[in-house]
């Protein structure tokens, strides 16, 4: 093979691999987006034209008074009951101030919400870890560790809660107060924050039912006691005894301009050929519904042939 032959191979080779990796590393990428773009364009032309043929024929401010008949019965019982999921002042928590750095801050209020514990206990007499936390961390643990002021600000919250559930506890005559445990809270039904607590200590049966029934008679508050485990170590005693109490109880606060969200709810499946939905009828939607008059028939928008196609047909 002479040396010109040999050249021309290798410039073929060299065309056919630039060709090659401009369709390889270009082109197909290209492509496969165009695709994608393609696949959603036709699933929102469908929807397009669905709702076209619904909603042909009728005026939006028709269709909105329609619809705010039916969800301000519900939005106004939302309003009612609302009220009935607080805590009182047992979440409130001033936010950090911008002049003042939050890790000062935090251990500002920390110490300020320890000693003021610590005098309450001490001054009623009641056996209780008057230090507990509750997870929040202690401001020499924060060495080295920059904190925000979101997390300042619940780390304030959660002390709070947990110091009015103890004093809830000793105005209500328990001691000792052997553990009071915070659960992670959750929320429910999408508006509501529970927050469910374990408690252990004793207390006499007189109190402890005035304190059940006071928490959960409460109509300003909602409070679940979830479980309860009495049982009385004082058998021969002639006065009334100490109990030893376990329990668990729930209170939740609503969470505002939450929506609420149904158990169990589906989407709704994609409407097959000649669908009639049972919402859309009792409205009265459709050609000619209502406020619309005779709106004829609904505007069909057709899909476009793809010119990819046309220039690579495969």
């Amino acid at each position: 093979m002479n040396r010109q032959a040999l050249i021309g191979i290798l410039m073929v080779l060299v065309v056919a691999g630039g060709g090659f990796g401009v369709y390889k590393f270009y082109y197909e990428p290209t492509l496969e987006k165009y695709q994608q773009d393609e696949a959603f364009y036709n699933q929102l032309l469908d929807k397009y034209n669905h709702f076209n043929d619904v909603f042909s024929g009728t005026e939006p401010q028709v269709v909105l008074d329609e619809w705010r008949q039916r969800v301000q019965p519900w939005q106004n019982a939302v309003d009612d009951r609302k009220s009935f999921f607080q805590v009182g002042d047992a979440m409130d928590v001033d936010p950090v101030p911008e002049e003042v750095l939050a890790k000062f801050y935090y251990e500002e209020k920390f110490g300020q919400a320890m000693n003021a514990m610590l005098e309450d206990v001490y001054r009623r007499g009641i056996m209780v870890d008057y230090q507990q936390t509750w997870g929040a961390p202690r401001p020499g643990e924060l060495t080295n560790r920059s904190v925000s002021n979101e997390e300042v600000v619940e780390w304030l919250r959660t002390i709070k809660y947990g110091q009015s559930i103890v004093r809830g506890l000793m105005d209500a005559g328990a001691n000792p107060i052997y553990e009071v445990n915070l659960w992670p809270q959750r929320t429910e039904l999408g508006i509501l924050r529970m927050r469910t607590t374990g408690l252990r200590f004793q207390m006499t049966m007189a109190n402890l039912v005035k304190f059940v029934n006071e928490r959960t008679s409460d109509i300003q508050q909602y409070t679940s006691v979830d479980a309860i485990q009495v049982t009385n170590s004082n058998l021969v005693g002639s006065t009334d005894p100490l109990l030893n109490v376990a329990m668990i109880i729930t209170e939740a606060t609503y969470i505002e301009g939450a929506r609420a969200q149904v158990r169990g709810a589906r989407p709704a499946a994609a409407p097959g050929p000649g669908f009639q939905d049972p919402f859309m009828m009792d409205f009265g939607f459709g050609p000619g519904g209502p406020g619309g008059g005779p709106g004829g028939p609904p505007r069909m928008v057709q899909r476009k042939e793809s010119w990819w196609k046309k220039l690579w047909p495969f």
